[in-house]
């Protein structure tokens, strides 16, 4: 999924694991509507070896900052996030970006989730204070189930960077900003909160514009 505006404000968005980059249309729609440039890379694809964790969280971290060095312009003001594990790739790939000495604006991690593959060894990325030179946002479901347990979800990400705005949706599920049959089957197996899952998705998508024209300042809609 891809899509432009005339602004100089780029989100780079990561799926969650194996989701359809189409299945964030919905949660996305509204900032390519107030001017934000959104792109949703698919940057592998559900084989053999990802399917039994061979594609690490850090390895798509690694292939997101060479997607954004290949297919972001220098002069453009750019955002990278992602939801569930996508959050997390995004969160490793925000500081590979920082330490290419490449601007980077801002970082969005919908109910991100740390850890991996959970036979390889601990690689939690919050397990070492993150230092961005922004105020990183990290939106949390309340009710991310067994897909986000307490042990991995948003407040690890919180607490790992001390500057972050935090922002809980307490009735929230994990999977209820992903939408068409993608949304159904992750609603499913992670659970889902108990509101109107179109609401859910524009309160969501309504703390990203603001928070990323917070950025932009004022004079910019």
């Amino acid at each position: 999924m891809t899509a432009s505006s005339t602004s100089d404000d780029v989100l780079v968005f990561l799926p969650g694991f194996v989701v359809p980059s189409g299945a964030y249309a919905d949660l996305l729609q509204p900032l390519v509507d107030r001017g934000v440039s959104v792109s949703v890379p698919t940057l592998y694809r559900p084989t053999p070896r990802v399917l039994l964790g061979r594609f690490s969280v850090a390895d798509e971290a690694r292939v997101a900052a060479a997607y954004l060095e290949a297919n972001v312009p220098l002069n453009a003001r750019l955002f990278i996030g992602g939801h569930s594990r996508g959050g997390q790739a995004a969160w490793r790939a925000a500081q590979l970006v920082i330490r290419s000495g490449r601007p980077l604006a801002g970082l969005v991690a919908v109910d991100p989730v740390d850890g991996g593959n959970p036979r390889a060894r601990r690689d939690f990325v919050t397990d070492r204070p993150a230092d961005f030179p922004f105020a990183p946002l990290i939106i949390g479901a309340g009710r991310g189930g067994k897909c986000a347990p307490a042990d991995r979800n948003h407040a690890l990400f919180a607490a790992s960077a001390s500057n972050s705005k935090h922002v809980v949706f307490e009735d929230l599920g994990h999977g209820d900003v992903v939408s068409g049959r993608a949304g159904w089957a992750a609603r499913k197996l992670c659970g889902t909160g108990v509101v109107d899952v179109s609401c859910a998705r524009a309160e969501v998508s309504s703390v990203m514009v603001d928070y990323i024209k917070a950025v932009a300042g004022p004079g910019e809609t």
